[in-house]
């Protein structure tokens, strides 16, 4: 584990080669002391993979940092998606028709919540998301109840060309009019963002490896 200092460190670091609006930090399995000393310096962007860790740690911060961004990294839960929507400020994993169906329910608990639809770009059937071509249908579906769907996120296989991948996430953003590509963590990051990703998604690099 990296200790505290290093930690500031290393985040100090990242933000010479990655504007803080580009940086979602990755804060599971992270204690709060370790995550405060990253809101002190500033930042406000980060991911959590499940609603009841989060809610654990995120409520006082979300009281104390007003402007905090919390997202939603882990697939969802059917039986958490009411707490899911009323907590998080953006859901980075929407994947099917019947999330948007439970969704729906709840927009009028969180209205600014917003949605990226994550797409299986490198086929790989033991990973969620959605394929290249079933994105229109999905995401056309969401739109047409109610939810706002500003981006997509992709995690693709290891060693994957960065290259050939954010090209086809960028003729989606194009098409659809979206806002950012979430693409490229702690491995790949600086060839993520050569090659046109809006937003990295960062831990390790930053806490070091977990025990």
């Amino acid at each position: 584990m990296t200790n505290q200092v290093n930690i500031k460190n290393n985040y100090l670091k990242l933000c010479h080669v990655i504007s803080s609006e580009k940086l979602m930090i990755v804060s599971k399995k992270q204690s709060q002391e370790r995550i405060e000393i990253l809101l002190k310096e500033g930042h406000r962007i980060f991911g959590e993979n499940q609603y009841q860790e989060a809610l654990e740690k995120w409520q006082k911060f979300k009281r104390d940092y007003p402007d905090l961004k919390l997202n939603l990294i882990g697939p969802l839960q059917t039986n958490k998606i009411k707490g899911c929507v009323t907590f998080f400020d953006h859901i980075s994993t929407l994947s099917r028709f019947k999330e948007v169906d439970k969704i729906k329910k709840y927009l009028s608990l969180n209205p600014k919540i917003t949605f990226s639809i994550q797409i299986n770009i490198s086929e790989e059937p033991q990973k969620s998301g959605i394929l290249l071509d079933e994105f229109e249908a999905l995401y056309e579906y969401a739109l047409k109840n109610g939810l706002v769907v500003n981006s997509v996120m992709a995690i693709p296989e290891k060693n994957a060309s960065a290259e050939i991948y954010i090209n086809q996430l960028k003729i989606i953003k194009s098409t659809y009019h979206l806002a950012y590509i979430s693409y490229g963590t702690s491995h790949d990051y600086i060839e993520a963002l050569q090659y046109g990703s809006d937003q990295v998604r960062i831990g390790s690099a930053i806490f070091g490896k977990r025990d």
